[in-house]
């Protein structure tokens, strides 16, 4: 299969002020990205496991958002437990999902710094890690890790130092060096890196720098 790249509005916003205008931003980038496909570099995650294969069944959506990748996980006929911090988010995903696919579906409200991650085959984390607080991240990426069964494998983001939220205290960001440090306990299958500008959901053209992993635990 051939893969064509996919352009769109992906990114979220860092924009707190108070609750009420978190909750409307919010909802405004769920609307904003709801019709998107699923990423490029979920296509090339899943054609990486055998089909067929028994072991390969429960996957998680760290940081799901509207849910875009669980309900094609769904479809494909993944067990899937999706997790999010946001309300607001998991009942779009829910309301969304068809009433076939919803005794697969999990689902946990809950913020990175109190995650539990159960052993799983696939970890989906689609520009949400660095939204994880940088005194929280290690031990975040410590549970992805040790949640992996053998053969299982991680695809998610990481923001370079020079991206444009790169001064948000309550964000991490990491060089090349870092991303690959931090997979040293994984087989890095596909990386790539990203600079330039991106159209974001709800800022505009924004400066960006990131890196795109998909690594297997051996």
């Amino acid at each position: 299969m051939r893969f064509q790249p996919t352009h769109y509005n992906w990114t979220q916003s860092t924009m707190a002020l108070t609750d009420e205008h978190n909750e409307t931003k919010w909802n405004n980038y769920y609307k904003t990205v709801a019709g998107r496909a699923p990423r490029e570099l979920f296509w090339q995650s899943v054609v990486r496991f055998k089909p067929g294969d028994s072991q390969v069944s429960y996957a998680i959506d760290l940081g799901c958002g509207v849910g875009i990748e669980t309900r094609e996980l769904l479809k494909r006929g993944w067990r899937v437990l999706a997790i999010d911090s946001q309300p607001e988010a998991m009942a779009w995903l829910e309301s969304h999902t068809p009433s076939e696919q919803q005794s697969n579906l999990e689902t946990q409200i809950v913020s990175f710094e109190q995650v539990v991650l159960p052993v799983s085959d696939f970890i989906w984390a689609s520009v949400s890690l660095p939204f994880c607080p940088p005194q929280s991240f290690n031990e975040l990426w410590n549970k992805i890790v040790t949640s992996l069964r053998t053969g299982g494998r991680f695809a998610g983001d990481f923001f370079g130092m020079r991206h444009c939220w790169a001064d948000q205290k309550n964000m991490t960001f990491h060089t090349a060096e870092q991303v690959k440090e931090l997979c040293q306990p994984l087989y890095i299958e596909y990386f790539i890196s990203e600079e330039g500008e991106r159209s974001t959901a709800l800022d505009g053209i924004q400066p960006w720098q990131a890196y795109s992993i998909i690594a297997r635990k051996p």
